[in-house]
């Protein structure tokens, strides 16, 4: 999307708004904010946190040994390092996903974005084949990068965000995915070809049957309204 573009939206979307829309607006418009924010805001209280939680005699826990959080909230890497403990991070997307978003500086240095102009939304480029070919991804159209790429600017925040948190990510100890070998055995092989050392944990929404606290049911592995239209349209197959 082009930065400068301005559109007047609510304050928050809500749940009787389309899901596209929603998902749009999480994307282009609340989320910049949210990753800014927690970049900006999140070290230090984080850094008092373990500070009360290896003072052992208050705390009466063991000190902190290493730290896992999620993949987007790399600033957790600096204190782990003051520590000298292990950082482990924790992508939720899928390993083609977490690929894809590795290879963000390798397409803008290859010159396949920025988009020249809105019209190359609509006009067949982002049909484009990758010309060299990432491994594991063989033939995989620009289209099928996580759309934050799709930009007019690169001073769009989420295009710098994700080739920073990318970057961080060599710095780690680990990193753990929520997917399988056997359904993407040749993403996660690239990426532990380039990246720390990488585990396959998932699916993760197989351990629900293991919660034992049966009130906690109700949320399942989303906090968002499932989508149920993909459900219909496989039965209908």
């Amino acid at each position: 999307m082009d930065a400068s573009l301005n559109l007047e939206v609510p304050t928050r979307p809500e749940a009787s708004l389309p899901l596209d829309l929603r998902q749009f607006l999480m994307t282009f418009l609340y989320l910049p904010s949210l990753c800014e924010s927690t970049i900006n805001n999140c070290l230090a209280p984080f850094k008092d946190l373990l500070a009360r939680l290896n003072d052992t005699v208050s705390s009466n826990v063991p000190p902190v040994s290493c730290i896992i959080s999620d993949g987007a909230m790399s600033f957790t890497l600096e204190a782990a390092e003051e520590l000298s403990i292990p950082e482990v991070l924790f992508w939720t997307t899928s390993a083609c996903g977490f690929l894809a978003y590795t290879q963000y500086a390798e397409l803008i240095e290859k010159g396949y974005v920025p988009l020249k102009d809105a019209s190359d939304l609509t006009n067949g480029y982002l049909a484009t084949i990758i010309a060299d070919e990432i491994p594991g991804m063989e033939g995989i159209r620009l289209k099928d990068i996580p759309s934050i790429i799709r930009t007019t600017s690169l001073d769009e925040y989420m295009v710098k965000f994700v080739m920073q948190e990318t970057e961080r990510a060599r710095r780690v100890s680990a990193i753990i995915l929520n997917t399988f070998e056997d359904l993407e055995q040749d993403c996660i092989k690239t990426l532990s070809s380039i990246l720390p050392p990488v585990y396959a944990i998932g699916p993760l929404h197989f351990l629900q049957k293991d919660v034992e606290d049966k009130s906690l049911e109700i949320l399942g592995s989303n906090l968002w309204k499932e989508d149920q239209h993909c459900v219909e349209w496989l039965d209908s197959k």
